[in-house]
């Protein structure tokens, strides 16, 4: 296990000529992982300590009450909220009977002017300048994507952040000499003593999967984290990097023995643009991954097609692996309404030592064929020795799951 030293004025390490070479600009990235750590797999987490999220736009708990109710009764959650919507957040889970289940994390945010600011649009690997005056930052609902979790050799657990979310404000505005990043609300979670690293890097959470596999450790990645650290890092800082490069620095980011990109060759498609919406891993090798149950050829043409080859592309280096594909089924109108089965939550129950899986279980999922699919859903999990949590969710309508909301620390 090797150490990723201190790099709080370093911006990239780049491969050239083979050696790794430290490129330094100022306030890029911060923090200190001087200790040597490694990404555990998602299932063996027992959800003891998971953080939730809301933007500045979020006026109640509906889209978060059902999976806070689903949650281990021993869970403490971390909720990112913004300041000025704290008490009456506050409020409402007292009404719930969730507040002393859930520890609310304000975080700040100001007025920034148009043409100020830039967003990133993955799909077509764009920046565009902001058009209106808006809060920033607004926070995210989709707490995954906001970052990965690192674990030290002595248990403790720090926060893999990249350096910009979505927005940021390019240095040598009105704004100041430095970049500045909506995700910046993330280090609210040092008040909780939960040590914050922000990388250069532009990636999301739920599009990449960490797993350890026949004594290695691997990680799969969606090919658009590539493309937009790329885009972004010219973008703000004026320096042009490789795909190599890109993929070496993340893979060392991640402390993995290998990298798997999915998608390197184009954009991930418009309905399933993460990974966490094609597959989520077990233990021993296995991986639970969509399958179109109803494909028929007259579809041909169209986004679903985009889906299919990128499922194809990654059962087969799955299979290249040697894992053990599990079929979790979804249908076209799934598919086209951003209802994936595989986007939920496998952890072991800390108190009964069982391996339990929350599922996302949407309005349709008990109807006609869509029943039929739900139950297959259900037995192939519990195939695997999990028990299956159903967990209603309307977090599709928002191109959303179970997964996407919930971060898991420990």
């Amino acid at each position: 296990m090797y150490k990723l030293g201190r790099v709080a004025q370093v911006a990239l390490i780049c491969l050239a000529t083979g050696v790794l070479v430290v490129v330094a600009f100022s306030s890029t990235v911060s923090g200190s992982m001087d200790r040597p750590f490694r990404i555990e797999p998602e299932y063996d987490r027992k959800l003891e300590k998971v953080v939730l999220s809301l933007e500045t736009s979020t006026e109640d708990l509906s889209l978060h009450e059902d999976i806070l109710k689903s949650l281990p009764e021993y869970s403490e959650v971390l909720m990112l909220v913004p300041e000025r919507r704290s008490q009456d957040i506050g409020r409402q889970l007292e009404a719930l009977g969730l507040s002393s289940k859930v520890r609310l994390v304000p975080f700040s945010s100001r007025v920034v002017g148009k043409e100020e600011a830039y967003r990133l649009y993955t799909r077509n690997s764009e920046l565009r300048k902001l058009s209106e005056r808006r809060l920033m930052p607004r926070g995210s609902v989709w707490a995954q994507d906001l970052f990965e979790v690192a674990m030290a050799t002595d248990g403790t657990r720090s926060i893999i952040a990249p350096f910009i979310h979505k927005w940021f404000i390019k240095p040598g505005t009105k704004w100041g000499p430095r970049l500045e990043s909506d995700n910046a609300f993330v280090e609210a979670l040092g008040s909780w003593g939960i040590e914050f690293n922000k990388l250069p890097l532009v990636f999301k959470g739920g599009n990449v999967l960490v797993d350890e596999f026949e004594g290695k450790s691997i990680a799969f990645a969606g090919g658009d984290i590539i493309r937009d650290t790329r885009l972004v890092l010219d973008a703000t800082i004026g320096k042009k990097v490789t795909e190599a490069e890109v993929v070496e620095w993340l893979r060392l980011c991640l402390k993995v023995d290998r990298l798997v990109v999915i998608s390197r060759n184009m954009s991930q498609p418009e309905k399933m643009f993460h990974l966490d919406q094609a597959m989520v891993l077990f233990p021993d090798g296995v991986a639970g991954v969509t399958r179109i149950v109803d494909y028929k050829k007259d579809m041909a043409g169209g986004e679903v097609d985009e889906v299919r080859r990128l499922l194809s592309e990654l059962r087969g280096e799955l299979r290249r692996l040697g894992y053990r594909i599990v079929d979790i089924g979804a249908t076209v109108e799934d598919v086209n309404n951003y209802r994936y089965y595989v986007n939920g939550v496998p952890y072991v129950n800390k108190k009964t030592g069982r391996r339990e899986f929350l599922m996302p279980l949407f309005e349709i999922s008990l109807e006609g064929r869509n029943g039929e699919v739900y139950r297959k859903n259900v037995l192939a999990v519990e195939s695997l020795g999990y028990r299956v949590i159903p967990v209603p969710t309307s977090a599709n309508e928002r191109r959303g799951g179970i997964h996407c909301m919930v971060n898991v620390i420990s």
